[in-house]
């Protein structure tokens, strides 16, 4: 399967497509692996550093390990209240 289309374009005037301070840009996915990633358009910009995988969703691995640790909250609470109701029989 192929696109017929970039997945980016400027025309514009001093945008940037990377972060200098953390050397990390944007994932492309026509990006070939080497090198800068060229952005067509009269702006002759690139993205100097592409990033040759998508990026992690920072907000689902929190969503993922958030759930993980109200469950680990939880176990001690209903042991705790089920102990409890036990010793008042």
């Amino acid at each position: 399967y192929t696109f017929d289309y970039c997945s980016a374009y400027d025309d514009g005037v001093n945008n940037i497509w990377y972060d200098p301070v953390t050397q990390e840009g944007n994932y492309w996915w026509d990006y070939s692996g080497t090198g800068n990633y060229t952005i067509p358009g009269s702006a002759r910009s690139n993205d100097t550093y592409p990033l040759s995988t998508p990026p992690v969703d920072i907000i689902a691995e929190f969503h993922q390990n958030l759930k993980y640790s109200l469950l680990l909250l939880f176990i001690p609470l209903i042991i705790a209240i089920s102990y409890k109701r036990k010793r008042k029989k």
